[in-house]
C-alpha cells in the first residue's frame, strides 16, 4: 500500500540515487506478478519528499518507465503513453540519452500492439531494437526481436515468426532467463 511504500522510502540507504536505482531495478520484478505494486514504488519514488534530494535525472527517467510498464499492465494506456512522454522529456538531459529513449520506445511499442495499432508497433520495436543492439543491451535486444516475431505471426508470417521463436528461445535459455525461453516457444 502508499502507507508501506512511504515507510520504505524513509530507509537511510534509499536516500541516495543509487539506492533508489537499486530499488527500482529490484522493483521491476514485479511487473508480471504485481503491476499495480510496481506502480506505488514508482510513485513514491516520484512524488515522495523523503527521497527529493536523491531524485536525480536518471532515477525519474528509471522511475517513469517502471509507471509506463505497470500501467500499461493495468490497463491505463493513456497513463502509461503520458509517462512515456514525460520520461522521454526527462531523458533528453541524461549524457547516454538514446539507450534510455529506445527504452521508452519499446515500452510505447507494446502500448501499440494492446492498442491493435501493428505498424506503429512495428516501427517503434525496429527502432528500439537497433538501438539496443548498438548499445549491446543482448536482453532487452531479445524482448524488442520477440515483439517483432509476435507482429510477424499476427500477421500471419507464421514460418517467419516461429524460426524466430525458436531462436528465441535457446538464447533466453542460454542467459538463464527460462520464464522468456518458454513464453518464447508457446
Amino acid at each position: 500500500s502508499g502507507v508501506e511504500v512511504a515507510q520504505l522510502l524513509r530507509e537511510p540507504s534509499l536516500g541516495t540515487e543509487e539506492g533508489l536505482l537499486a530499488l527500482l531495478r529490484a522493483s521491476h520484478r514485479l511487473l508480471n506478478v504485481d503491476p499495480a505494486r510496481l506502480r506505488e514504488i514508482a510513485n513514491g519514488v516520484l512524488e515522495a519528499p523523503e527521497v527529493s534530494a536523491a531524485r536525480t535525472n536518471a532515477v525519474v527517467v528509471v522511475a517513469l518507465r517502471e509507471r509506463a510498464n505497470a500501467l500499461r499492465r493495468t490497463g491505463d494506456l493513456p497513463g502509461s503513453l503520458a509517462s512515456i512522454e514525460r520520461g522521454r522529456e526527462v531523458a533528453q538531459r541524461l549524457v547516454v540519452f538514446e539507450h534510455e529513449l529506445a527504452i521508452f520506445d519499446y515500452i510505447e511499442a507494446c502500448v501499440n500492439v494492446d492498442q491493435s495499432r501493428p505498424e506503429a508497433a512495428r516501427a517503434l520495436g525496429t527502432k528500439a531494437l537497433a538501438v539496443f543492439s548498438r548499445f549491446g543491451d543482448k536482453r532487452r535486444a531479445l524482448y524488442a526481436r520477440l515483439l517483432l516475431a509476435a507482429l510477424d505471426d499476427q500477421s500471419g508470417k507464421l514460418e517467419q515468426a516461429r524460426s524466430v521463436f525458436r531462436s528465441l528461445a535457446d538464447e533466453f535459455a542460454a542467459m538463464g532467463d527460462e520464464a522468456s525461453a518458454v513464453g518464447a516457444i508457446q
